[in-house]
């Protein structure tokens, strides 16, 4: 049959049977009894008639065949070709030219191999052939064929692709300080740009270093490759493999299908046994896939291994640039404030009411203190008294503790049943915000009285009664100290009526107040006025037989309060052997006779309620916590000293400071419209404080009087001090009075949310450890690539292999026509479609045709069989 190939110069594929006996040429029985697909420079030919090649492989019919045949490396006179015995029967110097063949050597491993130097020792005279003992150029017009490159292992292993192995030691060395600077970059951003960078990072080393790692790998699948074809080839029965088990390496060199399908076809071929080879090659070819496939799997996993290597850590940032507008519960409304005005226990002395019982003390929000410096004296630094934020303040359907339910009268905050979702983020971590507020807050600066001794009335005559006199050079002191102006409208001082003349050591115009307090036992005692705009009468104390009005106000400016606190300790000297007191009253004899007195003593104080701008961190699954001061004021805007402009983020907030509840919220707090809200406070404050006293006679200790001293124990009293007092006052009014500042009415605030950033860096040990195992890996993946077996040179996948492999006769194809079939079709044939393979003695070869799909083609001519011929 006619050769089919285009009509250049290139070389065709003609599938051609060589008949016995006919006359182009010896037949040495290469093909047995089926046909043979072979690569020559055949013509095509114009008639159907088959055409015998004119050459069979190693073997010529004349001189002139020998020479223009190029691929044959060496040709020795002397071989037959069957084997490295000289032929003695070329003795007479007349050589059979249709027998020469090139040499064939062994090497030390087993493999044949051609040779350039003729092996024979035999001498020869001059004839006309001597040229075939040495290579000629004339019979290699592209040069002769170059050795086998040498190298410590060539014996048994191909020559490594010194390249690739470089490129894969500098990516190694790459790896670690290129990785390192994507770790730099991932450094304080929130946490998806940080993963975005490691994951970049990691991607890109993984990548490089997984397709240096496969390309090094490679050879080993296509070594094994072509030693299964040999394998086979060897194989009496049904020898060769499939063309469609060929193919898979064509398609895809470097996938684990491949692998996994040649290790298959290693386990089913017979001629790949290890007992059918031993032979001539004995090695684990199977190793080498698994070789592969390890390292295939490795590079696919390098940069989740990176990505492992690589530790990400978050960490929740506060950042107060951007923030949303937004209401809490931190006002009163009108509802709270009519609800206080009904509430009439605190005007009789002898309840000692209370808004919550002892037992419920425990659910009031706790006292939080914080140190601020008055930022126009910097050596001025006060402690703020605060009432810790509830989480139903920060509610939409929350409340604070003054709203004055007459139900109960004890605070209940239901937390469980609130609409607030929790929100719990990514990485473990559960981010709130910052909430900015106003918030009232108390300051506190006391001094013991002065001059005591005469400043002190322990017992009038008339009504039994203890008198405290108030100095007005203490008072001022304390209110210079507040930079607050000295009340102008307070009445001169006097004692209660029906009592004692004034004393007459005290003088009367030094005096602002005189405080009275009943001679009951209480071991201590209050005694509270307001200093400025005295208006509305708001709670009573009980004298004897009289009752003196107490009044409390607003300040001046509204925005807070100011109150004058006095304490008044009283102490039976039988409880205090330690104590000092500046003065005592009458001697008393107790149960046995012995000689009692009482001590007394007292501390004078300025008390300022004042609305300051606060942060909490909400942190939306547990109790919110105050974090510092920003500065004093009444409405919540940008702090003066902050370095970065904010930035509101979302809809501005309506709010209403005309004075009543219309739109809901507020945007300032003003102290005049929660007047009796703060006396029913104070008044519960200082009636929870009382509760504490011991018993009402005997003036015997308790344990809040011994607080105020430095002593300890029920006996350990020692004198008042007045630091001790401010800061006891200061902690029980924060407790007890300014949780009932905030009810149900709302509040302008901000909220800053936090930001979640993350923190990236290299685990520096298993980095090491990874690239130490990488580079071993490629390093024994390039040096020990074993050889073919029979001396075969390396041949791969790609397409100069194939070209080589069917170019210079290395593959053959055999048909599955039975042993008389004769020969092939013509071109048209094979162009309209031709006959099946092997459908009948005079229809051999592939039936492909030009418009066939390649569906079609690979249904054909799948199962036809390559083999490897040396």
């Amino acid at each position: 049959m006619a050769a089919f190939a285009p009509n250049v110069g290139l070389p065709s594929i003609s599938y051609l049977r060589s008949t016995p006996g006919s006359g182009n040429g010896p037949n040495h029985e290469r093909m047995s009894s089926h046909s043979e697909i072979s690569i020559g420079h055949n013509h095509i030919q114009r008639d159907r008639t088959p055409v015998a090649p004119i050459r069979v492989r190693g073997h010529y019919v004349s001189l002139a065949e020998a020479v223009a045949d190029d691929s044959q490396p060496d040709f020795d006179p002397y071989a037959t070709g069957r084997d490295d015995t000289p032929d003695l029967a070329l003795n007479g110097k007349e050589y059979d030219l249709s027998k020469l063949s090139p040499n064939v050597y062994r090497d030390g491993y087993g493999y044949n191999y051609n040779s350039y130097t003729p092996t024979s020792k035999t001498p020869s005279t001059g004839t006309e052939t001597d040229f075939l003992k040495t290579p000629s150029p004339s019979l290699f017009p592209n040069g002769l064929p170059k050795p086998r490159k040498q190298h410590p292992f060539s014996q048994y292993f191909e020559v490594p692709q010194w390249k690739l192995l470089a490129v894969h030691v500098l990516l190694c060395l790459l790896a670690y300080p290129f990785l390192l600077l994507f770790v730099r970059v991932a450094r304080g951003r929130t946490l998806f740009w940080t993963r975005v960078a490691v994951g970049a990072g990691c991607g890109v080393v993984g990548f490089l270093l997984g397709l240096s790692l496969i390309g090094l790998a490679r050879r080993h699948l296509e070594a094994t490759a072509w030693a299964t074809v040999i394998h086979q080839s060897r194989c009496h029965d049904h020898p060769g493999i499939r063309l469609k088990d060929i193919a898979p390496h064509a398609e895809d060199p470097v996938s684990a299908w491949s692998g996994f399908w040649l290790l298959w076809n290693r386990q089913t071929y017979p001629g790949t046994a290890r007992n059918s080879r031993s032979r001539y090659d004995a090695r684990p070819w199977s190793m080498h896939i698994i070789f592969f496939l390890l390292l295939f799997g490795i590079s696919r996993l390098l940069s989740f291994i990176f990505g492992r290597i690589v530790f990400i850590e978050t960490q929740v940032k506060n950042q107060r640039q951007d923030y949303y507008e937004t209401a809490i519960k931190g006002d009163i409304a009108t509802a709270d404030v009519t609800r206080a005005q009904n509430i009439t226990a605190f005007n009789d002395f002898r309840l000692t009411w209370t808004l919550a019982p002892y037992s419920s003390h425990g659910g009031l929000p706790p006292a939080v203190d914080l140190q601020w410096m008055n930022p126009l004296n910097t050596g001025q630094v006060d402690t703020v008294y605060f009432s810790e934020t509830t989480n139903s303040q920060l509610q939409p359907n929350g409340s604070g503790f003054g709203t004055f339910e007459t139900s109960t009268l004890t605070p209940s905050l239901d937390t469980l049943n609130s609409e607030m979702p929790v929100t719990v983020l990514q990485a473990g971590v559960s981010p709130g915000d910052i909430v900015r507020q106003p918030r009232w807050g108390i300051r506190i600066r006391c001094m013991n009285l002065p001059d005591a001794g005469n400043n002190i009335l322990p017992i009038s005559k008339n009504l039994s009664m203890t008198y405290v006199f108030i100095p007005k050079d203490t008072v001022g002191t304390l209110l210079d100290y507040y930079q607050k102006p000295f009340p102008d409208d307070v009445p001169p001082p006097a004692l209660a009526s029906g009592d004692q003349d004034w004393p007459s050591n005290v003088d009367q115009n030094k005096m602002l107040y005189a405080a009275p307090f009943s001679n009951n036992g209480v071991n201590h005692a209050y005694w509270s006025q307001p200093l400025y705009n005295m208006g509305k009468l708001i709670y009573l104390i009980r004298t004897n037989h009289n009752q003196y009005l107490s009044v409390l106000s607003s300040g001046v400016d509204d925005t807070g309060f100011v109150s004058l606190e006095i304490v008044l300790i009283r102490l039976n000297s039988t409880f205090a052997a330690q104590g000092s007191f500046p003065i005592r009253g009458d001697t008393i004899p107790d149960i046995n006779g012995t000689a009692t007195y009482i001590g007394y003593d007292a501390a004078v104080c300025i008390e300022v309620f004042e609305p300051w701008i606060v942060e909490v961190y909400n942190s939306t699954v547990g109790t919110p916590t105050t974090l510092r001061i920003v500065e004093k004021g009444n409405a919540v805007g940008d702090s003066s000293a902050g370095a970065v402009k904010e930035r509101r983020m979302g809809d501005e907030l309506v709010t209403n400071d005309n004075g009543t509840d219309a739109g809901g919220v507020r945007k300032t707090l003003l102290s005049k419209r929660i007047r009796d809200v703060y006396g029913v406070a104070h008044q519960n404050n200082v009636n929870q404080i009382l509760k504490d006293n011991g018993r009402d006679s005997y003036y015997v200790p308790s344990t809040i009087a011994i607080s105020y001293t430095t002593g300890q124990g029920a006996y350990g009293y020692t004198s008042l001090s007045a630091s001790l007092f401010e800061k006891a006052r200061g902690l029980a009014d924060a407790n007890n009075l300014l949780p009932y500042l905030a009810g149900s009415g709302s509040i302008l605030a901000r909220t800053y949310p936090d930001r979640l950033l993350a923190s990236a860096y290299i685990v520096r040990g298993q980095m090491i450890i990874a690239l130490v195992v990488i580079f071993v890996l490629g390093l024994v993946a390039a040096l020990f690539v074993p050889r073919l077996p029979l001396g075969a040179p390396r041949r791969g996948f790609e397409l100069y292999s194939w070209v080589a492999a069917f170019y210079a006769d290395e593959l053959v194809g055999v048909g599955k026509g039975g042993p008389g079939a004769a020969s092939g079709t013509g071109k048209a044939d094979y162009e309209s479609g031709g006959a099946g393979l092997g459908g009948g003695p005079e229809q051999i070869g592939l039936p492909i045709g030009r418009r066939m799909e390649i569906e079609e083609i690979e249904q054909r001519v799948g199962d036809v069989r390559f083999r490897y011929v040396p």
